[in-house]
């Protein structure tokens, strides 16, 4: 026998296994569990070689993109983690599903529209831009999605990423890694 603050909680058989025992301050009840916030799948990639860019429009960063086929109503949790060296004018990064930009400035901005940006005037230094977004794709739980990580340079240098531009420099250098992970949340 359990009791639980004087009230016999074994008394209430749960009807359908994987049931919870809930309490609204004065009786018990066997309820189904919460449906919705479920982690459904966990997909991630890494990238840890050191690629450079002078190419002013977005472009895909070769092994920073991942597949995933979402069930009906689920969200994706978008999270990066991106190391580059944007010297001399910054480097721009951008989520994208498909070909569909994600998470980026106003339409209305004159601005180049994009998720974050590094900037710095050091060629030994290395920014990482790190962040997430929770995207709902409008899945039918049939339709592959992929997400990837896009760079644009300021088109008159040389950006670098999981590296820093005086790598070649140095043995001592610094070097990074990038990565990419959706996660399918349930509805």
């Amino acid at each position: 026998s359990i009791t639980i603050n004087g009230v016999n909680a074994v008394a209430v058989a749960p009807s359908t296994s994987g049931n919870v025992l809930t309490s609204n301050g004065s009786a018990w009840a066997s309820q189904a569990s919460a449906g919705g916030g479920k982690v459904l799948q966990c997909l991630s990639v890494t990238k840890t070689d050191s690629v450079t860019n002078n190419n002013a429009t977005f472009t895909t960063i070769s092994g920073l993109s991942q597949a995933i086929t979402p069930s009906a109503s689920s969200k994706i949790l978008v999270m990066f983690n991106v190391n580059i060296n944007g010297n001399n004018g910054g480097s721009g990064i951008q989520i994208v599903r498909d070909s569909t930009a994600l998470a980026i400035g106003d339409v209305a901005s004159s601005r180049k529209r994009v998720t974050a940006n590094s900037f710095t005037t050091l060629g030994g230094e290395m920014k990482n831009l790190a962040g997430q977004y929770l995207d709902d794709p409008s899945a039918d739980g049939s339709t592959a999605f992929t997400y990837a990580i896009q760079w644009r340079s300021n088109g008159d240098e040389i950006d670098y990423l999981n590296r820093t531009e005086t790598h070649g420099d140095t043995t001592d250098a610094d070097v990074g890694s990038s990565g990419l992970t959706l996660i399918e949340i349930g509805a």
